[in-house]
């Protein structure tokens, strides 16, 4: 159910449906670990849903979720280390938490003694090994190219974008991510 939620959430780009759907996953997610915290899926989809529930807050709530991403997603990896989206989380969450700014840096400084460390190289290994695992996933192909941006190699940056638009999108959030993709080609 919690899976669900996110799915719905990632095909949509309404807001209210979004958001409801964040929510409501994450309330799934939470029994799941409770139920079983054995499995690596209650870990996966409670590390997913709570960082997206913290990019719904905002960033002070994006950095006090980001030490339960890394937790529980390091945590499904290691119950499930076939799993390319686990890799792809860790990704996102290096990638996330790099982007931010000196001032965001400032406000995890508050909040703790040590914000959290990232980088986008270590975002481009996660989301390389994901893309190694799933080579026909263009999420990971999209994220690899943002994150080769963000290092500033166009060329590699290209190639990935280039590689996302070359699979066949097979639902909406497939076709958000080429839409996002050919934007991105644009600029570069």
């Amino acid at each position: 159910m919690a899976r669900a939620h996110f799915d719905f959430s990632d095909n949509s780009v309404d807001e209210e449906v979004i958001s409801d759907n964040i929510y409501s996953g994450m309330d799934f997610a939470k029994r799941a670990l409770e139920m079983d915290d054995t499995r690596a899926e209650s870990h996966k989809w409670f590390g997913i849903l709570i960082g997206r529930v913290g990019e719904l807050e905002g960033t002070k709530q994006k950095i006090i979720n980001s030490y339960d991403v890394k937790k529980h997603t390091l945590k499904a990896i290691e119950l499930d280390p076939d799993d390319d989206g686990n890799f792809h989380v860790m990704g996102r969450w290096h990638f996330a938490l790099s982007e931010l700014s000196w001032a965001k840096r400032k406000i995890a400084s508050l909040i703790y003694e040590k914000p959290p460390k990232a980088s986008f190289e270590e975002a481009a290994e996660f989301f390389k090994q994901a893309s190694e695992m799933a080579p026909d996933e263009i999420r990971h192909h999209v994220w690899l190219g943002k994150t080769y941006m963000e290092l500033d190699n166009k060329d590699a940056a290209k190639d990935e974008l280039n590689a996302a638009l070359a699979i066949t999108a097979e639902n909406d959030s497939d076709r958000i991510l080429q839409k996002e993709a050919q934007e991105l080609l644009a600029d570069l």
